[in-house]
């Protein structure tokens, strides 16, 4: 295999930090560039600790037109990387600019990033215009309300549907497809999910002391509390899941029906595996923590990192600690001992092989089934990948003369860089990431 290295060009002006965005297929590159302001009040309602003046976004090393105020967390690409859309404002009016062409002329946008449908043909916004917030997909607005929720848009995969949070008077609601559901008091962080297959949508609410969980418009509950970041559909859409506290303990619920009761149930813990026949989440039992997997406990531990399903949804794999060490687990049996790991162990594409980043006597490693190999400063935090046939495997690491990427073991120093700014993605037969060096970047293309 060969690694290619394309110059994107250099950064311009004044690039603002944290505005770098990287296209999902690893191959496009945008940021913020232009005079910088601290706002501490915002600007036109939007409430941001950095917003530029005078500003431009730069699209793979192309100056687009200047605007005097563009949000600089705004930069979003569509799941196909095909299409780039941020927010600006001039004569104090904000627009939504979709591959370049503005669309609006609100009176203030919701500061959080435009949301893409899952095949990039629709985009939508919270807008406010004539002193109510809509949402605007494509341009085409909703009824208006006092209030959007924040970070609560959801569009389906197709696009075709569509949900959020919104506020009029005292009633908070979610509305789904232009339809106002049951009120609450409030709702559940992050807990407006859609089905993959868009059919399906689930939330969350409070009503005073008491948390329900809606599921097709089935309530559930009362409970205590319903966790943050739940519910979770299982991948075929057929299954739904959820933690929740009540009467002191915390149970999972797997369509409709309660688990086991724990002290604790681990944030972001609830997976079902790629077939959705399998589930999983962790648990706390005293001072101890234990992987529940298929309603069976395993054996307990000080603390148990994330864990991974393989593809074919036949083996489960985690890192758990022991006192001060860290354990790699596969299908319960234990393997080698670390003294750190980081990030989410990963399974290749055939489900054979498994490749997770460690650390040993103050080196890190990124082992792979099982053998080690040599010790850098650091791994890039971006992990390994491996490619599709599984049969290599690419990451990058840090050590002397910089960061640079390494294929089936063999490392490329001569390609040196200051960062890697995505992780390697496969798309048209190789494998593509986006680094800098200085104020250059460049796109690492890797022949298979």
């Amino acid at each position: 295999m060969r690694v290619h290295q394309t110059s994107l060009g250099t950064v311009r002006g004044e690039a603002v930090p944290d505005s770098f965005v990287v296209s999902p297929d690893s191959r496009r590159f945008a940021y913020v560039s232009g005079r910088a302001s601290t706002m501490k009040e915002g600007i036109l309602g939007r409430r941001l600790e950095f917003i530029p003046r005078d500003a431009f976004v730069v699209l793979d090393g192309v100056r687009g037109p200047e605007w005097p105020i563009v949000a600089s967390d705004s930069i979003v690409f569509s799941p196909d990387g095909k299409s780039v859309a941020y927010e600006a404002a001039r004569d104090r009016r904000w627009f939504l600019i979709l591959n370049g062409v503005p669309t609006g002329g609100y009176d203030d946008i919701a500061p959080e990033p435009p949301v893409f449908s899952g095949d990039g043909s629709r985009v939508a916004v919270s807008a406010l215009s004539n002193r109510r917030w809509h949402v605007y997909i494509n341009g085409q607005g909703s009824s208006g309300y006092d209030a959007i929720g924040s970070n609560t848009l959801r569009l389906t995969a197709d696009g075709l549907r569509m949900a959020f949070g919104a506020k009029s008077g005292s009633k908070v609601f979610i509305v789904v497809d232009g339809n106002e559901e049951e009120a609450f008091d409030a709702t559940v962080k992050g807990s407006i999910r859609f089905s993959p297959d868009g059919k399906r949508v689930a939330y969350a609410g409070r009503r005073g002391e008491d948390s329900f969980l809606v599921i097709d418009g089935d309530k559930h509950g009362p409970f205590e509390a319903v966790m943050e970041q739940n519910p979770v559909f299982s991948p075929d859409s057929k299954h739904v899941a959820f933690a929740a506290f009540a009467g002191g303990t915390w149970r999972v619920y797997v369509d409709g029906q309660g688990g086991p009761e724990y002290q604790a149930i681990g944030a972001d813990s609830v997976c079902f595996s790629p077939d959705g026949r399998r589930i999983a989440y962790v648990a706390k039992i005293g001072n101890k923590w234990v992987l529940v997997a298929d309603g069976t406990e395993q054996k307990r531990y000080d603390a148990i990192e994330k864990y991974s399903f393989s593809p074919d949804s036949r083996h489960l794999t985690y890192a758990a600690r022991s006192d001060t060490k860290w354990i790699s687990v596969l299908d319960g049996v234990e393997g080698k001992t670390y003294d750190g790991v980081s990030g989410s162990p990963l399974f290749s594409p055939d489900s054979q092989r498994v490749a997770r980043v460690t650390l040993k006597n103050q080196h890190w490693h990124v082992v792979v089934d099982r053998d080690s190999g040599p010790g850098y400063s650091g791994v890039d935090v971006h992990g390994p990948a491996f490619t599709p046939d599984s049969r290599h495997i690419v990451f990058a690491v840090k050590d002397e003369p910089g960061m640079f990427p390494v294929i089936d073991r063999q490392e490329y120093r001569g390609s040196s860089y200051d960062s890697f700014l995505a992780a390697f993605a496969f798309d048209g037969g190789a494998l593509h990431t986006i680094a800098g060096r200085a104020r250059e970047v460049f796109r690492l293309d890797v022949e298979l």
